[in-house]
């Protein structure tokens, strides 16, 4: 039987990996590395445990990250079970030992218990990740926008019309051109800027 002591994971060592890495991907890769140390004596092997974490979201690129290590697989033992409570995404986490023969029942409950232990913190980082994504999308989308007022402003100017025809003519250039509107937009502004640039060169 499995004693609970070592398999509880260590709150504050979550918490001090979260501070060390904001980023997702350094996060999943230190946790992975973490599991795998804290897996090894669990599982009985003379090597590190190798873990490793997939993370599947709903419109985002699957993330897959290893402990760092390179494993030989085809002698290895595996277990992969899903970790709870970080709906709505899907992660996975896969632990593997280089000693032949397959888990047991006690090595596969070790895993799910890690997979257990480490949900909170995991569904922390994927939702710091997802509101970081979220503003620089509308970091973007505003720095976009502002591009195109500006481009449409400078259409008005030239041609003496209205703000909506001027949207009209960077949306008919883009289409075309088969560009995005924004980069019409900044070829707009570019060409304007290099020409007031120049005006006021001596």
């Amino acid at each position: 039987m499995v004693e609970s002591t070592q398999t509880e994971l260590s709150p504050a060592r979550l918490q001090v990996l979260l501070l060390a890495h904001p980023d997702l991907d350094g996060f999943l890769q230190a946790l992975a590395a973490y599991l795998s140390e804290h897996l090894a004596p669990v599982l009985g092997s003379s090597a590190p445990a190798g873990c490793s974490l997939r993370i599947v979201r709903p419109r985002r690129q699957p993330v897959q990250v290893g402990d760092g290590h390179v494993h030989q697989m085809p002698d290895m033992a595996a277990a992969s079970v899903p970790v709870p409570g970080v709906e709505p995404a899907i992660a996975v986490l896969s632990c593997f030992r280089s000693r032949p023969g397959p888990l047991g029942a006690e090595d596969v409950r070790a895993v799910e218990l890690a997979a257990a232990g480490i949900a909170p913190a995991l569904a922390l980082a994927l939702r710091l990740d997802g509101q970081a994504h979220r503003a620089n999308n509308l970091q973007a989308a505003m720095e976009s926008r502002t591009v195109v007022d500006l481009a449409a402003g400078i259409i008005m100017g030239q041609n003496n019309c209205s703000q909506d025809r001027a949207v009209e003519i960077l949306r008919s250039v883009s289409n075309s051109r088969n560009v995005k509107i924004r980069d019409v937009a900044a070829g707009v502004v570019a060409v304007v800027t290099d020409r007031v640039s120049t005006h006021f060169e001596e």
